[in-house]
């Protein structure tokens, strides 16, 4: 496994990726110009952007050329800034990627519809220019992010007994963009290779968010830890620690019901003897869905693409440790 791979791959879409702009249209009618600014607050501010190299590497494997994959590459990430703003309104969220939220900066209202033009841009731009299996496809993983958003809502400030609600929250929430992501390519090229790229992307999905999970535990040099218990959210890692704990478990579901979560519950779950056998676990399972997600690929021919999303699945491990 290398690290080589992976920077080649995003070297090689970098280009088309970065000049991928917000608009690609003018807004109609002008006069609502000001969502360009609100849109702007994410865009600029610029994550990994994986979603759009997603689909000019599985498009580079299926043999479309990166022009044909510009639309959908930009709707890719179209479709996750305006989840952003949603998110960041329904968590109350004051930051994002280093700097305040576009509802700390503009209120709730204007973020609330900035999305909800993006997700209707997207949706106009590739029934005018894109392929329809795709945009059929692209309404059924809209539909599914709404579900994924709505199960997490109802999530907030429960302890559910079992984990496969998270599970089902992060198909939703995660993998089906990253599935689609990853069918663009297959389906312009009407090559059969649709099944093994749902299952990868269901291992790289959950991969991705249960990564994500662990490191709201351990922390980063940029992210603080418990955010998400702190918001009234327990993830697999903190509710696998509940589970495991009944005295936890119950001071957690007191604060839970109280809707406040106190600092002394938060250094409760920090020097909890349980943390430390959690995130094994939790590795553990990082592992198994990365060898997972490795098997997939076998199946598709050689090539430095191949490779790199091979690696990546396990660089997402690296990330955490």
């Amino acid at each position: 496994m290398s690290e080589t791979s992976v920077a080649a791959a995003f070297e090689r879409s970098a280009p088309h990726v970065e000049r991928l702009s917000i608009k690609r249209g003018p807004f109609d009618p002008p006069t609502v110009e000001k969502i360009s600014d609100v849109t702007a607050t994410l865009w600029e501010r610029k994550g990994k952007r994986i979603r759009p190299h997603l689909v000019y590497w599985f498009g580079e494997m299926a043999g479309i050329s990166p022009e044909r994959l510009d639309l959908y590459a930009w709707a890719a990430e179209a479709i996750h800034t305006a989840t952003l703003l949603h998110d960041d309104v329904i968590d109350e969220a004051d930051k994002r990627r280093g700097g305040p939220s576009a509802n700390q900066i503009y209120d709730n209202t204007l973020p609330i519809l900035s999305g909800d033009y993006l997700i209707s841009d997207v949706i106009q731009q590739i029934a005018t220019k894109g392929h329809p299996e795709i945009l059929l496809l692209l309404c059924e993983t809209l539909k599914k992010l709404c579900s994924g958003e709505f199960l997490q809502y109802e999530l907030k400030f429960k302890i559910p007994s079992s984990g496969e609600r998270y599970y089902e929250v992060t198909e939703l929430k995660t993998s089906s963009l990253f599935r689609w992501c990853g069918l663009v390519g297959p389906i312009l090229a009407r090559n059969n290779s649709r099944g093994a790229i749902e299952t990868y992307m269901h291992s790289f999905g959950l991969l991705f968010q249960l990564s994500d999970d662990l490191l709201d535990v351990i922390g980063t040099k940029t992210k603080h830890r418990w955010n998400d218990l702190r918001e009234g959210k327990l993830n697999l890692v903190t509710w696998r620690m509940v589970q495991a704990d009944e005295q936890l478990r119950n001071e957690t579901a007191k604060a839970f019901e109280r809707k406040e979560i106190p600092d002394s519950l938060i250094r409760t779950f920090e020097k909890h003897p349980k943390l430390p056998w959690t995130i094994h676990q939790t590795h553990d399972e990082l592992k198994t869905l990365a060898v997972q997600a490795d098997l997939v690929m076998e199946a598709f021919p050689h090539s430095g693409t191949k490779q790199a999303l091979q690696d990546l699945a396990h660089l997402l491990i690296d990330r955490c440790s």
